[in-house]
């Protein structure tokens, strides 16, 4: 097994923070965009299926590309996807946000979630990179309580930018914008490459030396040629879905999760607008109850690991 070097060992809880923003921006971009939905419709004269369709390609996007990107993670290192992960993420919010008609922002709601699904899944190797199996309870927890707060940020953000009339859905995707451009230029500066076969890989080069010749790699890291990998990646979860009864019963049930979930999101603003009269800033304001249960699950998860330790 490969130990992480000393040096990166020291900098894994500052690595690991900065990396979390990518958690954050993700969800948030997902569920504000529902909120901006009534000036989005106004705008581009579409109807309610449209705005609710920019939701459901963002996540179709969310879903598909990680099956590509998990394997070039581990080729070229985390690193260059979380590069591109932000600047796509950045640059197709103005594609979004100059759109005169529903289609171009359709297509841009596709890749924001392909683009923001490589920050967030990357982040669960860089934390599987720097902490041991016993020790990642905690990291994971954190960030998946970054993760689920964001829905709650966006949902309250996305819904008093809508209620300004002078904003609206355009002025969301530029907020977007302004936050992936301000994170990037943190990111350059304060994140190092976590995966340890690259950053031997680098050294041996610098030293000299082949990937073999150190002898610092496993067995298991030698290099693959990328069609291998890539083929490995698109077609291992499938194989394991379809023979992995284990795997088949825990996908079915995140699946269904996850369904419920995305369904409540999309759900809230006609519920609360239409039932209760409340204009789309109080909307959103309902969406920090998402919040409150990260807080509470973060919590539950902290005795959790508590017990297992």
């Amino acid at each position: 097994m490969l130990v992480l070097p000393r040096k990166q060992q020291q900098l894994r809880a500052k690595d690991c923070k900065a990396v979390q923003p990518p958690a954050t921006l993700t969800p948030t971009s997902a569920v504000s965009f529902t909120l901006g939905a009534p000036s989005l419709m106004r705008d581009l004269h579409c109807t309610a299926f449209d705005a609710i369709l920019g939701l459901s390609l963002y996540l179709l996007g969310f879903g598909l590309l990680p099956l590509i990107t998990s394997a070039l993670s581990e080729e070229f290192g985390r690193q260059p996807l979380y590069y591109v992960s932000i600047i796509g993420f950045l640059l197709t919010h103005p594609m979004a946000a100059l759109s005169q008609d529903i289609r171009p922002v359709l297509v841009a709601r596709f890749l924001q979630g392909a683009f923001g699904s490589t920050g967030v899944v990357t982040v669960a190797g860089t934390i599987a990179d720097i902490w041991s199996p016993h020790e990642r309870g905690k990291p994971m927890s954190f960030y998946s309580l970054i993760a689920f707060a964001g829905n709650a940020v966006g949902g309250m953000a996305g819904g008093w930018i809508e209620v300004n009339s002078k904003l609206g859905w355009r002025w969301i995707q530029w907020i977007h914008v302004i936050a992936a451009g301000v994170y990037f230029l943190f990111f350059v500066s304060a994140v190092k490459e976590t995966r340890i076969s690259v950053i031997l890989r680098k050294e041996a080069k610098t030293r000299g030396h082949t990937s073999e010749e150190s002898g610092s790699l496993a067995q298991s890291d030698v290099q693959k040629s990328l069609r291998e990998m890539l083929y490995l990646s698109c077609t291992r979860p499938i194989v394991l879905l379809l023979t992995e009864p284990i795997v088949f019963a825990i996908s079915l049930w995140i699946g269904f999760a996850w369904g419920v979930y995305y369904c409540m999101i999309g759900s809230i603003p006609g519920v609360f607008r239409t039932l209760h009269r409340f204009n789309q800033g109080q909307v959103g304001s309902v969406y920090l109850i998402m919040g409150v249960g990260s807080v509470i699950g973060f919590f539950t998860n902290m005795y959790q690991e508590k017990l297992y330790q």
